[in-house]
C-alpha cells in the first residue's frame, strides 16, 4: 500500500524518504475524494464513518481520526528513525557487508588508468570507440567487447610509417624499393624457399656421398642386354674366367674363350653409310647422308643388318627406311619417302634385322611387298633407338672393351678356370692352363713303334702329370695312356704326359708309315700338317721300299698326291689340339684396347668372343678402281684375313680410323669385305683392321662394377688418369722392346754348339723366351750369359729333358740374377731348351 502511493525504497532512511510519504498521503486523500458509493460512490460534504482500532488490517473505511492517528505514529516513528544513530539494512545488504574483508578499502575508484585515462571516482567510466575501419559490438549477458576491421573504409595516408620512401598507397616492393609484397612475389618467395630446402637436403646428401666411395656390381651376361645406367661411369672389370669345349661351337678341336669383348652400341643403332652394304647408284655425301639415283624401277639401295633383342620396341626415323624382320621375311615398318618416325616391336622369333634405305614408294608393312620407283631419293640422319618415342638425331657413338688372349678352363667340370683380371690399369690373365697346336712347326722326335702304330714324342715342360687332353684332326679325344702301359702295348690314338714329354700314338693307316719303316723328323711333322705317307703307286703303307709320295690324311692318301715330301698344311686340315694344367701358374700380361662407360639411361651392350684387333691388312686392287680386303674370289687370296670375318669394325689408316671404306656381304672371305676408292687409298700408308672372326667360342659372363655415388666417380676419374700415365709408359717400354733386336743368338760357353734350331732368346711384354737346341759333350756347364734387362730377380729353375744315346735323361736349367744361364745333368745327344719364360725384372 505505501509503495503504491509513496514508491518507498527500503534501503533508505525514513528521514530520507519524508518527503514520499507525503505524496502518498495526498494521493490517498484524492482516491478517498473520489469514492461516492459502495459501487464507485462520490461523496459531498462531511461524510463520517466508525473510526476502526488501531492495527486493524480489513477492507474497513479508516475515518481521518484513524488515519491522523497513523500518520501520528508513523511520524514518532520516523523522529525515532532519524534520532536513532544505528544503520538498519536489509538482509541482502547485511550479508554483503559481512563479506567485506578486514583492511578492504572502501569507495575505490572504478579503475586504475588505461592508457593516460585515470579514473576520478568509483562511478568513472572509460568508452572503445571504433575509427576508420573499426567496429566496435558489446555483449551485455556476457560481458564481450569484439574490436573488428571491417575494411570499408580506406586508411589515410601512413606510407612514412611502413617504407622508407613513404608512397600512398603504399605500392609493391621491387629490387629497389620498398613496398607491399605481392601474391606472386610471396609464392615466389614460398617456391624459392622450398627450393632452397630442397638445395639444403641435395647438398647434404652430396656431402654423405663425398664422404665414401661406392660402387655397385655389374654382371654382364653373353649375348645382348639392355642395361639401365643411374649415372654415366666406366666399366672397372672384376674378372673374366676361361672355359673350354671339346668340339663345341661347330668347330673341331679344343676351344676356349676366345679374345672376349664387351660393346655399348650409342643411342642411336645406326652406324655411318659407309659401314652399310651398298648395291647400286649410292653416292655417300657424308657419313649420315647418301643419295639415292635410280634411273628404273630396279631397286637401288644401302642396308645394315644387326641383332635386336627379341620382345623389345625401337623407333626408326628418317627418309625413305623400311625394317625388315630377316628371320620372318616381313617389314617392320617403313618411315616413306619424308622423313617421320615409325614404332615397332621385334618379334620373339626375330633373329635378325635389315635396315634398308632405298627407292622404294612403297611397303607393306607385314608383308615382303615393296613398290619401287625411277627418282632421285635422298636420306639424312637417320636414328634407331630404343622405345616408342623418336630421339633427336646424334650419331652412334660405340664404345669397346677388348682382349686379345686365351683363356681355359678343365673341359670335364669347368675347374680351374684361368682368369682376366685388371691391375693398376692394366690387363693381365691368370693362366692356369696352356692350349698347343700340334702342328709341324714343332720339333717332334721318333720315339718306337708296335703293330699297327707307332709313337712320336715332344718335350713339354712346366706341365702337370697326366694333366693333358689331346684331339685329333677329327676331333676325336685321343685315350689316356697309363704308366702302367709301359713304352709298348698301348695301342692307336692314345697319349701320354709324363715328365717333360707328351707322347702321342698313330696309327699306320692314318699315318702311312709301315710297321717296318722309321719316319723322319720331316716325314712326322708332314703328318702333322695333314699329310698321310703312301707307295708312289698304291694307297698302301710306305714300308721302307719304293719310291715315296704323299696325299691329304682326310682322303687316305688319295687327294693333292705328290712326290716331293710337304712343307705346308694340307688343304682344310684341322691340327691335333693339346691342353695342359701348369704346374705352376702364371700371371702374363694381356693385349687390349678401349674403355667401357655407361650413359646414364638404357645402354644396349653386347658380349662377345673373336675379336682380332688390329690385324695388319694387304689391300689389293680390282678392275674397278677400287681396293679391296678380305674377298673371298680367287686371285685375291692376299688380300684375306687370317680369319674368315664375321664383322669389320674398323678399318685403320696409320692407326688412325679411316671413314673411307665401305663393306659389302658378297663375295667375301667370310661375311664381309671391306672397299676403298682408288682416290682416297694411300699406297704407302699402313692399313689394319679390327674385325670380330666367323669361328665361334664359348662367351662366358664379365663382372665387374660400376661407381654409384660422385666420391667413386671421382676415384675413378683419378685412378683413370694414372693408369693412362702408366699405360704411356707401358707403350713407351713396350715401343723400346719393338725397337730392340728381336730373336737374339747368344754366344755358347764351354764347347756347346747349335742343334737342329739355334738357341735364341728375346724379351716380350717384360717376358725373356728362350728356345732352340744345342749339343755338348761336357756335363753341367754355364751355357750363356744373359745381358742387363733380360735377367731375372731371383734364381728361376726348369726341369728339361735332354738325350743321350738315344734315351731321355732328365735335365736343370737354372738362370741367375747375374744373367748365368747354367745346365746340369746335360743329354750328350742334344738339349731342347723350348718353353722356358720367365719375368725380366733387372
Amino acid at each position: 500500500m505505501a509503495n503504491r502511493y509513496t514508491n518507498l525504497q527500503g534501503s533508505k532512511k525514513i528521514s530520507e524518504d519524508f518527503n514520499n510519504i507525503n505524496i502518498g498521503f495526498d494521493r490517498v486523500q484524492e482516491d478517498m475524494d473520489k469514492k461516492a458509493s459502495a459501487d464507485n460512490p462520490v461523496f459531498t460534504g462531511t461524510p463520517t464513518a466508525p473510526t476502526q482500532p488501531a492495527g486493524d488490517n480489513s477492507n474497513k473505511l479508516a475515518t481521518t481520526k484513524y488515519a491522523d492517528r497513523a500518520a501520528g505514529t508513523v511520524q514518532t516513528n520516523l523522529d525515532k528513525h532519524t534520532a536513532d544513530k544505528v544503520v538498519h539494512v536489509t538482509q541482502a545488504d547485511h550479508d554483503k557487508l559481512g563479506g567485506i574483508q578486514e583492511g578492504a578499502e572502501v569507495n575505490q575508484n572504478a579503475f586504475a588508468k588505461v592508457n593516460d585515462i585515470a579514473a576520478a571516482d568509483p562511478s568513472s567510466q572509460f568508452f572503445i570507440v571504433g575509427d576508420v575501419g573499426i567496429k566496435v559490438t558489446t555483449n551485455p549477458a556476457t560481458g564481450e567487447v569484439k574490436i573488428t576491421a571491417v575494411g570499408d573504409a580506406a586508411p589515410g595516408p601512413h606510407g612514412p610509417t611502413h617504407t622508407e620512401h613513404g608512397a600512398d598507397p603504399i605500392p609493391t616492393a621491387t629490387l629497389t624499393e620498398g613496398g607491399l609484397l605481392s601474391a606472386a612475389q610471396f609464392a615466389e618467395i614460398v617456391a624459392h624457399g622450398e627450393l632452397l630446402d630442397e638445395h639444403s637436403a641435395a647438398i647434404t646428401a652430396l656431402e654423405d656421398r663425398l664422404d665414401t666411395a661406392e660402387s655397385e656390381t655389374l654382371t654382364l651376361q653373353p649375348g645382348l642386354q639392355l642395361v639401365t645406367s643411374k649415372r654415366d661411369a666406366r666399366f672397372k672389370l672384376g674378372a673374366i674366367k676361361g672355359k673350354s669345349e671339346i668340339n663345341g661351337q661347330g668347330r673341331i678341336g679344343i676351344i676356349g674363350v676366345e679374345n672376349p669383348y664387351v660393346t655399348r652400341i650409342g643411342q642411336n643403332l645406326l652406324p655411318p653409310f659407309y659401314e652399310w652394304t651398298q648395291g647400286g647408284n649410292i653416292r655417300l655425301d657424308s657419313p649420315y647422308d647418301v643419295t639415292i639415283t635410280a634411273a628404273s624401277t630396279t631397286q637401288e639401295f644401302l642396308q645394315y643388318d644387326f641383332v635386336p633383342m627379341s620382345n623389345q620396341t625401337y623407333t626408326i626415323s628418317g627418309a625413305n627406311i623400311r625394317v625388315v624382320d630377316l628371320t620372318n621375311v616381313v617389314i617392320l615398318a617403313f618411315t616413306g619417302n619424308t622423313s617421320s618416325s615409325q614404332t615397332f616391336s621385334v618379334p620373339a622369333s626375330c633373329k635378325q634385322l635389315r635396315i634398308v634405305a632405298s627407292n622404294a614408294t612403297q611397303a607393306t608393312v607385314g608383308t615382303g611387298n615393296i613398290v619401287t620407283s625411277p627418282g632421285t631419293y635422298r636420306t639424312q640422319n637417320p636414328t634407331l633407338n630404343f622405345g616408342d618415342k623418336s630421339l633427336s638425331f646424334t650419331p652412334r657413338e660405340d664404345v669397346m672393351l677388348a682382349f686379345q688372349t686365351e683363356l681355359y678352363a678343365n673341359p670335364n667340370d669347368g675347374s680351374e678356370p684361368d682368369e682376366l683380371f685388371e691391375r693398376d690399369g692394366q690387363y693381365f690373365k691368370l693362366a692356369k692352363w696352356r692350349k698347343l697346336i700340334l702342328d709341324g712347326a714343332l720339333n717332334w722326335l721318333y720315339g718306337n713303334g708296335g703293330s699297327g702304330y707307332k709313337w712320336v714324342n715332344l718335350f713339354i715342360s712346366g706341365q702337370v702329370l697326366d694333366s693333358g687332353i689331346v684331339t685329333k684332326s677329327d676331333g676325336v679325344l685321343l685315350g689316356r695312356r697309363n704308366a702302367a702301359d709301359g713304352i709298348s702295348g698301348s695301342g692307336p690314338d692314345k697319349q701320354m704326359l709324363r715328365g717333360d714329354l707328351l707322347s702321342v700314338t698313330i696309327s699306320n693307316t692314318d699315318s702311312g708309315w709301315g710297321d717296318n719303316y722309321t719316319p723322319t723328323t720331316d716325314e712326322i711333322k708332314a703328318y702333322f700338317m695333314g699329310w698321310r705317307m703312301r707307295q708312289l703307286n698304291s694307297l698302301d703303307p710306305y714300308n721302307g721300299s719304293g719310291e715315296k709320295s704323299w696325299g691329304t690324311v682326310k682322303s687316305g692318301g688319295a687327294a693333292n698326291w705328290t712326290s716331293i715330301l710337304p712343307t705346308s698344311p694340307a688343304p682344310d686340315w684341322n691340327p691335333y689340339n693339346l691342353l695342359y694344367k701348369l704346374a705352376s701358374p702364371t700371371v702374363e700380361p694381356v693385349m687390349s684396347e678401349g674403355c667401357l662407360t655407361l650413359t646414364e639411361g638404357d645402354n644396349q651392350i653386347e658380349v662377345g668372343t673373336g675379336i682380332i684387333l688390329r690385324e695388319r691388312a694387304n689391300p689389293v686392287a680390282d678392275p674397278y678402281n677400287q681396293y679391296q680386303i678380305n674377298v673371298g674370289l680367287s686371285g685375291f687370296e692376299a688380300s684375306r684375313l687370317k680369319n674368315k670375318a664375321l664383322q669389320i669394325t674398323n678399318v685403320y689408316k696409320n692407326n688412325r680410323n679411316d671413314s673411307d671404306w665401305y663393306f659389302n656381304n658378297s663375295d667375301a672371305y667370310g661375311n664381309v669385305r671391306a672397299i676403298i676408292k682408288n682416290a682416297d687409298y694411300e699406297q704407302s700408308a699402313s692399313y689394319s683392321v679390327t674385325y670380330i672372326k666367323l669361328d665361334k667360342s664359348p662367351v662366358v659372363p664379365i663382372t665387374g662394377s660400376l661407381a654409384a655415388n660422385e666420391k667413386a666417380q671421382l676415384t675413378d676419374l683419378m685412378t683413370g688418369v694414372q693408369e693412362a700415365l702408366q699405360r704411356v709408359s707401358v707403350a713407351e717400354l713396350k715401343k723400346a722392346e719393338k725397337d730392340a733386336p728381336g730373336w737374339i743368338t747368344p754366344t755358347l760357353l764351354n764347347g756347346a754348339l747349335p742343334g737342329t734350331t739355334p738357341v735364341e732368346y728375346k724379351k716380350k711384354n717384360g717376358f725373356v723366351i728362350i728356345r732352340g737346341v744345342y749339343t755338348s759333350k761336357a756335363g753341367s756347364i754355364l751355357l750363356f750369359k744373359l745381358p742387363v734387362g733380360y735377367r731375372p730377380k731371383y734364381v728361376v729353375r726348369y726341369g728339361q729333358m735332354g738325350v743321350t744315346g738315344g734315351q731321355l735323361v732328365q735335365s736343370n736349367i737354372e738362370i741367375y740374377p747375374n744373367g748365368d744361364v747354367g745346365v746340369g745333368y746335360i743329354g750328350t745327344d742334344y738339349m731342347v731348351l723350348d718353353g722356358i719364360i720367365f719375368e725380366a725384372e733387372q
